[in-house]
């Protein structure tokens, strides 16, 4: 009996532990959502849900909405199953309307919202919005063509998993990540990297607005991230695996603080490292006081002389060599000087040594005297 008992109580044990650490997920609908009136009835009653648990909201077809999809509660994810694409209807999309909040989707006070494999474009201001402590995790989401720019961190947070951007803003402008704070905001802005970001534009990938209330933002890096944000002087630089420079953002204006807020890493300066060799340009972001030689590609570089050519060495823009123990203090352009491979020497690897000439001497020798043989045997 007490054997029984001692199994039953370690049965329910495990089944408590596995309730505890499985992953708190669960679908809102058993079917997916396909129109914005779906939608809606899935997210509201989401929002109703108490817990800790995501409700994952599935995506059935391409969705239009007519106003904001705002969500200022709950714990939910969007999943467009890697097909599908919210945007606005025609009717809100030409009806030039401007104030207010425009965007396709705004998280807000303690919403908590993952975009997943999911489309965003053609918003008429922003493709998605955190505002004002909302936030937002934006993973394998795309954004394109939305009149005011892709993202707008206006004191909310937003954590990049894995986002493409498209152009979005003014036809000749571009405006990517925007981080700012309207009027009667009072969370800071935070914006975090947990994977990647990519964009086919450069210019403004990352935008810190001008022209509102913003006093101070923070970027961070989580541990396992593999692109990183880092604050270079007062502007913000994206970097891939080897801290090579993907984009950088425009300056913060005058009385900004930003802030390297990466759990665990020390607040040292970061520099940017520009190289140039053979007519390319490639940056690299480092920490003041490291090496020029701590930087990863670096060899690369070295090994990539025109052909004929080897690695000489490094120089500043004076045309003074820089050395690879450097420490870098500032930011640095250096160009990669290469020079004409030497002249490989074409001689007979094995030269005639002291012995082989005693052997030539001998053969000709031979050659003489058996010549003055037969030169007296014909006199005889």
């Amino acid at each position: 009996m007490k054997k029984n008992i001692l199994k039953i109580s370690a049965m329910i044990v495990a089944l408590l532990v596995i309730a505890l650490f499985s992953t708190t997920v669960k679908a809102a609908t058993e079917e997916p959502v396909e129109d914005e009136e779906a939608l809606k009835s899935a997210i509201s009653e989401a929002q109703s849900e108490e817990g800790q648990d995501y409700v994952v909201i599935k995506l059935g077809k391409d969705i239009e909405l007519s106003s904001t999809l705002t969500i200022d509660s709950g714990k939910i994810i969007i999943d467009g199953q890697g097909k599908y694409t919210i945007s606005p209807k025609s009717e809100w999309k030409s009806s030039n309307t401007t104030t207010g909040d425009q965007s396709l989707i705004t998280v807000s006070s303690n919403g908590d919202v993952q975009l997943k494999d999911l489309k965003l474009k053609d918003a008429v201001k922003y493709g998605v919005q955190a505002y004002n402590g909302g936030k937002v995790a934006l993973d394998g989401v795309d954004i394109r063509d939305c009149t005011y720019g892709a993202v707008l961190v206006n004191g909310g947070t937003v954590t990049i998993n894995e986002l493409n951007l498209g152009h979005n803003g003014k036809a000749n402008e571009n405006n990517g990540i925007e981080i700012g704070q309207g009027q009667n905001v009072t969370s800071k802005p935070t914006l975090v990297m947990d994977g990647t970001l990519t964009s086919s534009e450069t210019e403004n990938v990352i935008n810190i607005a001008e022209n509102d209330e913003l006093k101070d933002f923070s970027v961070q890096n989580t541990d396992k991230t593999e692109d990183k944000l880092y604050v270079t002087g007062k502007t913000i630089t994206v970097t891939d695996k080897n801290d090579e420079v993907k984009y950088i953002s425009n300056e913060a204006k005058s009385g900004v603080t930003v802030t390297d807020a990466t759990e665990g890493e020390a607040q040292v300066n970061k520099y940017i490292v520009t190289v140039k060799y053979n007519n390319k340009v490639e940056k690299f972001v480092v920490s003041a006081k490291s090496k020029l030689s701590s930087i990863k590609g670096l060899e690369a570089i070295k090994k990539s002389a025109p052909s004929g050519k080897v690695f000489s060495k490094f120089v500043d823009v004076n045309n003074y060599e820089v050395k690879e123990s450097k420490e870098i203090v500032k930011d640095l352009t250096i160009t990669a000087v290469y020079v004409n491979k030497p002249v490989e020497d074409k001689k007979d690897p094995t030269p005639n040594t002291g012995v082989e000439n005693v052997y030539v001497a001998a053969g000709l020798l031979a050659v003489v005297s058996l010549a003055g043989i037969v030169v007296l045997n014909k006199r005889k």
